[in-house]
């Protein structure tokens, strides 16, 4: 999911839980009126929070991030395993 692509989801999730809870205030909780809000509430968030584990993996195997490409060419991979068994 790109990013406008996941602000679009966030603004849709709490455009629905807006909506969700104006309607609470004159519908009963019986679960007859809010079952579909509900739903797409649960799969915007998983879809979000699938994204955000996604990205935080992207970051273990191996892909450069910004900071990564700024700090690997000045801190030689010498020195930090060198100091690693110093200490």
């Amino acid at each position: 999911m790109e990013f406008d692509a996941l602000r679009a989801a966030r603004t849709r999730l709490c455009e629905l839980r807006n909506i969700h809870q104006e309607l609470s205030k004159t519908q009963q909780p019986d679960g007859t009126w809010d079952w579909f809000l509900v739903n797409e509430m649960r799969e915007l968030s998983m879809a979000i929070i699938n994204e955000k584990e996604k990205a935080r993996l992207a970051g273990r195997t191996g892909l450069s991030t910004p900071l990564k490409r700024l700090v690997m060419p000045i801190v030689p991979l010498k020195f930090i395993e060198s100091k690693g068994e110093a200490v």
